[in-house]
């Protein structure tokens, strides 16, 4: 995100966010993986799934402000 941020371009930052977007759901892999290899707990799957999920929606608001910014 801060790479995007720095070319001062917001299809560039939107570029970015994309990409942002696509590793949180690579994250999202990771935990369950975790969970299924036994490496965590249900517990703390949940939690960070929570964590996973509000980053998405944060995510989600940025990417939405900076399209209706540039309309």
């Amino acid at each position: 995100i801060v790479e995007g941020y720095a070319y001062r371009s917001a299809s560039k930052l939107k570029q970015f966010l994309g990409i942002s977007r696509g590793s949180l759901a690579e994250t999202e892999y990771f935990f369950e993986l975790a969970l299924d290899l036994g490496y965590i707990n249900k517990d703390q799957y949940f939690e960070l799934e929570e964590q996973r999920s509000k980053v998405g929606a944060y995510l989600t608001k940025f990417i939405k402000a900076i399209e209706a910014n540039n309309h």
